[in-house]
């Protein structure tokens, strides 16, 4: 069964300000017999949908704690649900949280964006040593080098005596190549 916008938002309530999912009671059609929905629904319907599970993108990011559910059997994140209900249609490729926490699933706090516009707003790698995203210390020349990646392409920004003017040259890149302003953040 194709999980359309009508079916979820008959399945589920959104609260957009808060950004929480709850079951509706589901109806018998749903179920191959009376008692198996009578079941389901004293067990869920009114109860929060949704749940927070550790999502392990890779050693170097760490574990994400993401809402992840499962709908007749098929899992799916939060956010791509809380899309589907409050627009009615699936996003056509990612969905960024704005603010860099994927437990917040406010609707305001979700959009629609390209592979390459999401890595436009990630959060600053834990192992920056300089505290700035595209920003590091070369040891060798004793200079910070600031440096940005777009469409997979490796800019050198430039060499700098100071933290502060290698930092201006990565924001001023950050605003030509249309980076997040949270982008670092």
């Amino acid at each position: 069964m194709e999980l359309t916008a009508e079916i979820v938002r008959e399945l589920l309530d959104y609260n957009p300000d808060t950004g929480d999912l709850f079951w509706k009671e589901r109806p018998l059609k749903y179920f191959k017999k009376e008692v198996y929905a009578r079941r389901w629904n004293t067990r869920y319907a009114g109860k929060e949908a949704f749940t927070y599970k550790n999502t392990d993108y890779s050693s170097k990011h760490g574990r994400i704690r993401r809402k992840e559910g499962s709908i007749f059997d098929k899992s799916y994140y939060a956010h791509r649900i809380i899309w589907l209900h409050y627009y009615g249609c699936w996003p056509k490729d990612q969905i960024d949280h704005i603010n860099h926490d994927p437990t917040d699933n406010r609707i305001i706090n979700l959009r629609e964006v390209s592979g390459s516009e999401n890595n436009r707003n990630r959060t600053l790698q834990t192992n920056s040593t300089t505290g700035y995203t595209g920003v590091v210390w070369h040891k060798t020349n004793n200079k910070y080098i600031a440096h940005i990646q777009v469409n997979n392409k490796h800019i050198h920004l430039g060499s700098y005596d100071n933290l502060e003017e290698a930092i201006e040259a990565r924001e001023l890149a950050n605003i030509n190549y249309n980076f997040h302003p949270n982008h670092g953040k």
